[in-house]
């Protein structure tokens, strides 16, 4: 009886562990997201019509990111991170959209123009 009970409470324990790390990640690409769309529009004076979508996204490096397609670039995907409440781009990609109709060698080697690119990477 007391291995069964040990054996409920271990398991029950795995799966609050487990919802708390989900939650946790949850909330802060939602944080994330907001801190960033709020950087596009007041900072960077876009309006929701220029956005198609903010995404967060879990990665390796940085763990933590939020990706930013622009309706009049639908091929790209601008990533950005957030650090002590600060938005930095970060890099751009292509978009799965953008894989079927533009060469990656192209769209790295700067041929394609990008609009929206803050920096150099």
């Amino acid at each position: 009886m007391k291995g069964k009970k040990f054996l409920v409470m271990a398991v029950l324990s795995i799966v609050l562990i487990f919802i708390g790390i989900f939650t946790y990640h949850q909330a802060k690409l939602h944080s994330m997201e907001k801190t960033v769309e709020h950087y596009l529009y007041e900072e960077k004076n876009y309006q929701p019509s220029d956005i198609e979508r903010i995404d967060g996204k879990i990665g390796k490096l940085p763990l933590h990111s939020v990706h930013v397609i622009f309706n009049d670039e639908p091929y790209a995907k601008y990533i950005y991170k957030v650090e002590d409440g600060e938005v930095k781009q970060i890099s751009v990609a292509l978009t799965e959209e953008g894989e079927k109709h533009i060469s990656r060698k192209d769209f790295y080697d700067g041929k394609i123009p990008l609009k929206h690119k803050e920096r150099t990477f």
